[in-house]
């Protein structure tokens, strides 16, 4: 028996207007209907749990960096609390980064985790040379997973209030004062926490968003706010190696990997 692929239009067609379809292959017609519309649901279900699969691991913000630096002549040291780095595990590397001449992170400096408080010298950069940290620079504070030998972005609260710096200052002092969370690299909220016991709406109205509170300036918690929502968004050539950006859409399109 031969059989026809007809949808359901053709079918309804035939069934109000020929009257002549045979039980045997109206049976089949139906049958076959209901695999697709199951198959149909499958594919869909498919692409529903591989875009979610995609999302997660676009918004894990791994990197690849090297976390050898060089000791400079000067330093400055960040106090990271035991209880700050939920992710980190004993034997994973916590270091600080800074973006080189060249558009790349570059390690200045880090320490094993150890589960217990650390204090990293984060090192400065020697005049003439691009080896460090310069003076004002925020500091990008990166994870090394041991266990799956894989790097990863992440978000930090400086502690603002003297004798601490949120910025990178030679001979200065850090503090990270809320557990470091890996970077999803498109988060922008108001962290109303931050500004216990008032939201984000209030403490700007009360200090404005360069006045500080809690250990840390309004800004820096309430970036939506503030406007204060990082703008900057750039080509990583690096992770496309050995080709550039421009050349993997050229060769592989955007959907390619």
């Amino acid at each position: 028996m031969i059989l026809i692929e007809w949808d359901i239009a053709i079918f309804i067609f035939l069934e109000i207007f020929l009257k002549k379809i045979p039980q045997k292959i109206k049976i089949i017609i139906v049958k076959k209907v209901a695999m697709k519309r199951q198959l149909l649901n499958l594919k869909t279900m498919l692409v529903a749990l591989f875009s979610i699969l995609c999302l997660t691991l676009s918004y894990s913000q791994a990197v690849e960096v090297d976390f050898d630096f060089t000791v400079t002549d000067a330093n400055m040291t960040v106090q990271v609390g035991a209880d700050v780095c939920p992710d980190c595990t004993p034997g994973d590397l916590l270091g600080a980064f800074f973006e080189n001449d060249s558009g790349q992170l570059q390690c200045a400096g880090y320490q094993e985790w150890t589960g217990s408080q650390l204090a990293i010298a984060v090192m400065a950069s020697e005049s003439g040379l691009d080896n460090g940290m310069a003076a004002g620079e925020t500091i990008q504070w990166v994870l090394y997973d041991a266990e799956t030998d894989t790097d990863y972005l992440l978000d930090a609260v400086m502690n603002s209030d003297p004798p601490f710096s949120d910025v990178f200052i030679a001979n200065g002092f850090g503090q990270i004062l809320f557990p470091l969370e890996i970077s999803s690299g498109s988060d922008c909220a108001d962290d109303d926490a931050a500004m216990t016991p008032m939201d984000c709406a209030t403490a700007v109205a009360v200090f404005g968003c360069e006045g500080s509170w809690n250990g840390m300036t309004v800004s820096d918690a309430c970036q939506v706010t503030c406007d204060t929502c990082p703008a900057d968004c750039a080509d990583d050539d690096s992770v496309m190696t050995p080709m550039d950006c421009a050349t993997a859409v050229a060769v592989f399109g955007c959907e390619g990997s």
